[in-house]
């Protein structure tokens, strides 16, 4: 816990995101392009887009740091209960 917040770090090992993407990941039916327009994994874009929702109607955020070929690191900063 930082102060009043609760902070949630996780980091995973997949391809990464390049910085241009970063702020639309969140987006609803987003999806980074890539090479061929073929996508490798199944998925509607929607993910990010509900847990930011529901982080954002907690009084939270979340944000992302991530770079090709090294993974991504997400971190959640909700409120802590008083």
């Amino acid at each position: 816990m930082v102060h009043d917040r609760v902070v949630v770090h996780f980091r995973d090992n997949g391809p990464g995101i390049d910085k241009i993407y970063h702020d639309k990941i969140f987006d609803r039916f987003f999806r980074v392009p890539v090479k061929g327009d073929i996508h490798d994994v199944k998925g509607s874009g929607l993910g990010l887009n509900y847990v930011k929702s529901i982080i954002t109607r907690l009084n939270g955020t979340i944000t992302v740091k991530s770079e090709p070929g090294k993974g991504s690191d997400f971190m959640i900063s909700l409120p802590a209960a008083t």
